[in-house]
């Protein structure tokens, strides 16, 4: 049977966690007993380590942070909501055409030249590329502060015509697994109204505009 490389480092690693931790707890049993010192390595809460102290070895851990809107400290700027929406009083919107950090610049013509260009960027694809005040006019007539609005009741009103589709199969449909999906869509509309009203009084909070409400 052929080894690979992948198995054969995996062999040393296991190896390595099994007879590190002994060796150096024999070399600290070893380690002939002196009064405490102090270290500018050791963990805040700790003024001093004893030579007889044992030491934890523990597996490198990885620590993933949660990305979100709400104001939590990320350990990297570009990990961050604010950094890719760039949201302030006068605008929204990651300028990556040739005039911003010309980003746009990884795409060939014509497809660079029309995400360069604010009129004929697609607008599903406009905020990533330009950068848009808040009173841009959009394609609809609405101003984009307008249009963002419309854009998130058009989701939560679109979670609606789901449940209200599932409840016409009442009685077309075995009523346990009706109930079960019926359950799950109730939580889907109540999800989705939510976060319409919170995602647009946080963007509300930059573009010092009332949130427009469907008629």
């Amino acid at each position: 049977m052929t080894i690979n490389r992948f198995e054969r480092t995996l062999a040393v690693l296991v190896v390595i966690a099994i007879a590190l931790p002994q060796a150096v707890s024999a070399q600290i049993a070893a380690a002939p007993s002196r009064p405490a010192a102090t270290s500018k390595h050791l963990a805040p809460g700790f003024s001093s380590l004893r030579v007889d102290d044992r030491v934890l070895l523990m597996p490198i851990d990885v620590e993933l942070f949660s990305l979100g809107m709400g104001g939590l400290q990320e350990p990297r700027a570009d990990w961050t909501a604010t950094y890719y929406h760039k949201a302030a009083e006068d605008g929204i919107g990651f300028d990556r055409t040739k005039r911003g950090d010309r980003a746009v610049e990884q795409y060939f013509p014509p497809i660079c030249d029309e995400f360069d260009d604010i009129k004929r960027c697609p607008e599903k694809y406009l905020l990533w590329f330009q950068r848009c005040g808040w009173d841009y006019r959009m394609k609809s007539g609405k101003i984009l502060w307008d249009e963002l609005c419309a854009k998130y009741q058009t989701g939560a009103d679109q979670a609606v015509e789901m449940q209200q589709t599932w409840q016409s199969l009442a009685g077309k449909i075995d009523s346990r697994r009706h109930k079960e999906v019926a359950d799950r869509l109730a939580i889907q509309v109540a999800d989705a109204a939510k976060w319409r009203d919170q995602i647009l009084e946080y963007f509300g909070r930059f573009s010092k505009r009332p949130v427009v409400r469907a008629s």
